[in-house]
């Protein structure tokens, strides 16, 4: 629903698209790896994630028409949406950043510490990583927009 609204407004960038990638591709590589190991079949996994991707934009789809249909005029310059649509519109994107958050603090984090060799190189531990993704994301939202 967020990607919808940030279509409507016009800031559905080329660095965001990639940012988007960059930060989903391991969730879904390391998911998806332990639903094989689980001894799911790979047309399975990849039909999950296929359904997934296709839900998702579906409903980034449908939220941007629903928003635009309503406010035809919103995403052009100097066009401001009612008070109480910019409520919701924040309080969609606090929910998705918490539900973010939560994912990767709760499922994402404990897994890869647990997999990671204590005794490797510190490039390739987990919390090295993770930092080096997030500068990474916000050096592309910097110089890219």
């Amino acid at each position: 629903i967020l990607v919808g609204f940030l279509s409507a407004e016009g800031h559905f960038t080329p660095v965001l698209i990639i940012s988007l990638l960059l930060a989903n591709f391991p969730e879904a590589f390391s998911s998806a790896s332990l639903m094989i190991s689980a001894g799911m079949s790979t047309p399975v996994v990849v039909g999950m994630w296929g359904g997934l991707c296709a839900l998702v934009g579906c409903l980034s789809g449908a939220s941007c028409w629903v928003l635009l249909a309503l406010y035809p005029s919103y995403g052009l310059q100097g066009v401001e949406l009612p008070d109480a649509v910019l409520v919701g519109i924040s309080l969609v994107e606090g929910i998705t950043g918490g539900a973010m958050i939560a994912c990767i603090s709760s499922v994402m984090m404990p897994e890869a510490f647990e997999r990671t060799k204590k005794d490797g190189p510190l490039g390739l531990s987990s919390g090295f990583l993770c930092t080096v993704g997030f500068l990474v994301a916000t050096v592309l939202k910097a110089v890219g927009g």
